[in-house]
């Protein structure tokens, strides 16, 4: 499965409607891959909702009004989040899951000492600070690679966002 693919197809299906955009998800999906893609969509007025991409390599989930964490993730979340966006990504026996959740006028000290706490005592854990204009972004990631953190605090907007992602399996 090219995630990519179905990332720029998933864009597609937001600006269309119905069974079009599941033919037109459908189609650029099939022209990056390797075989026949089915798409199911569930959307709703407000651009909430889920859809689900099968191919003959596996399965894709983006569940765009999530309001509760996947299963599947193990990284810890502090209490108070609103749930924003939450992806499955099932390929083989191996899963990608990443959900992003916000916090209302959070202080991002907060967070970065919450996940420094964390990850303190993982081996290879890197750990970046970023002050971009207008924003701070702090990101760890685990030496291979599966599993990391980004929180990020924009100046004026009023919360803190915090994406997780992890992937299992071989």
């Amino acid at each position: 499965m090219k995630p990519l693919i179905a990332f720029i197809a998933l864009g597609l299906v937001l600006t269309g409607c119905g069974n079009a955009a599941e033919e037109i998800a459908e189609r650029a999906i099939e022209a990056g891959g390797d075989g026949n893609a089915d798409v199911e969509l569930d959307l709703d007025d407000e651009g909430g909702g889920r859809i689900v991409i099968e191919t003959e390599d596996g399965s894709q989930t983006v569940d765009l009004s999530a309001d509760e964490i996947p299963d599947g993730l193990e990284t810890p979340f502090l209490d108070g989040y609103e749930v924003v966006s939450t992806t499955e990504l099932v390929q083989g026996d191996e899963v990608a899951i990443t959900a992003t959740v916000n916090y209302p006028a959070g202080d991002i000290d907060e967070f970065v000492d919450y996940y420094d706490d964390y990850f303190s005592g993982a081996d290879g854990i890197s750990r970046t600070d970023n002050s971009l204009e207008g924003a701070r972004q702090v990101f760890w990631i685990a030496p291979d690679a599966r599993q990391t953190v980004t929180v990020i605090e924009r100046d004026g907007e009023g919360y803190v966002e915090v994406t997780v992602f992890e992937t299992s399996g071989s």
